[in-house]
């Protein structure tokens, strides 16, 4: 009995500690990002390599942002997934500074287009007056007419658009 107590008192510390491990390298990690962005709107002596390590960073975050939206819409496209709409962000965490920083125009206007499709999307079909997620569509998705026919025939219609403004997103 005391062997279990003393494993489980063992396994505790350890899952506590990797947690610890886990929050101290996210801290750390944001801090080395927030200490970019203000070297690099206030400071003109930063290396070309920090300029071009932050910039890259910033177009992950908006490729790996975008593309969560654009595989949470797909998967409406056969049967509805709340959970997945759920998951996927609402907006854009990069600021438009930071934005025009990296993209040219015709890439900010294509991630404004995408981004500006996506909330109506969600504001027609997905969100109630309290922006939460809706969990109920009347209808069959068999039947055309139906609430859940037509989210699927508008998340197929967006998911075109959407790979369309990916591409010019992508293109440098």
């Amino acid at each position: 009995m005391e062997l279990y107590l003393l494993l489980g008192i063992i396994f505790v510390l350890l899952s506590q500690t990797v947690i610890i491990l886990y929050l101290f390298r996210l801290k750390k990690a944001i801090l080395y990002i927030k200490k970019n962005l203000k070297d690099e709107h206030h400071d003109d002596n930063h290396s070309p390599t920090d300029t071009t390590s932050w910039q890259e960073e910033v177009q992950r975050t908006v490729e790996l942002q975008c593309m969560q939206v654009r595989n949470a819409v797909q998967k409406q496209t056969h049967q509805l997934h709340k959970k997945e709409i759920e998951l996927s962000p609402k907006r854009l965490s990069v600021t438009n500074d930071e934005l025009f920083v990296v993209y040219n125009e015709n890439q900010i206007q294509a991630i404004d287009a995408f981004w500006r499709e996506y909330q109506s999307y969600l504001q027609k079909y997905w969100l109630t007056k309290d922006e939460n997620v809706r969990t109920v569509f009347r209808g069959s998705e068999d039947d055309p007419q139906s609430e859940s026919a037509k989210v699927i025939y508008a998340s197929k219609q967006l998911t075109k658009r959407l790979n369309d403004h990916l591409q010019h997103i992508f293109d440098n």
